[in-house]
């Protein structure tokens, strides 16, 4: 059992220890004009600033000099769906102001869709995962179009037909204001890892129930890694509950 703890803080506190320390969340204004086109292609306005975070110090684990930026679009075509990287480049930490970086560019979308996709991102070491920030996205509509609203963005990769890709969020970006909001992040990041751990457990326990035949120690093995799931899942429920509780009592 005393391995079966370790494991679990293992799993549960190592991502912690090891995340990028030295990211800075980066504000990112994006817009793109005209939003209303009667066709394509059309020369459309990206307007794009980004500036620090009040307080932040810029830092990247591998540029130190600046980072990487980029614009995405994605859209719903009559042939599926389509993923384009509209322009990529590299900018050094915004001193005095945010960085503009606004361009013009050609926008030749495949298949007619009637709804275009936009969204901005930052990182340290690459054009797409947007670790620093990422805008919210802007919808450019082509009224002689077809089709329906993809409603997706900040997806990673390039082509057609993408499948969704999942990752685990660096628990610490999100621009925390004090201990309590950094709290809340890390709760909130240990519970939705514990939860399919506890689930997986719970599965493992019933297992051995059932291939222990009714022998008493093998029974008493499986009773006890699901009383020590029970009590694992009611210690992070305990602590999300504890920190919610002090935010409220501080106002």
């Amino acid at each position: 059992m005393r391995k079966f703890i370790l494991i679990i803080s293992a799993v549960l506190f190592t991502p912690l220890l090891v995340a990028h320390g030295q990211l800075s969340p980066l504000i990112i204004n994006f817009d793109v004009t005209p939003k209303l086109t009667a066709a394509t292609p059309v020369n459309l306005n990206f307007q794009l600033k980004i500036g620090l975070t009040p307080n932040a110090v810029p830092g990247c684990p591998a540029s130190t000099d600046g980072f990487y930026w980029s614009v995405e679009e994605r859209y719903q075509g009559s042939q599926g769906d389509y993923y384009r990287l509209v322009r990529t480049g590299f900018s050094s930490w915004p001193a005095n102001g945010p960085a503009v970086l606004d361009f013009t560019d050609s926008v030749s979308p495949v298949g007619n869709p009637r709804y275009i996709t936009f969204w901005a991102s930052a990182d340290c070491d690459n054009y797409t995962d947007g670790g620093l920030g990422q805008s919210s996205p802007v919808t450019v509509e082509v009224s002689g179009g077809q089709g329906s609203f993809s409603g997706t963005s900040g997806a990673n990769g390039k082509g057609q037909n993408q499948a969704l890709n999942f990752q685990i969020q660096n628990p610490v970006v999100g621009s925390p204001k004090n201990v309590l909001d950094f709290g809340i992040l890390i709760a909130n990041w240990i519970f939705n890892i514990a939860i399919p751990i506890v689930i997986i457990f719970i599965i493992y326990g019933g297992f051995k129930f059932v291939i222990s035949r009714g022998n008493p120690s093998k029974v008493q093995e499986a009773k006890r890694l699901l009383w020590y799931t029970v009590i694992g899942l009611a210690i992070v429920l305990i602590g999300k509950g504890f920190i919610v509780l002090i935010q409220s009592i501080l106002g």
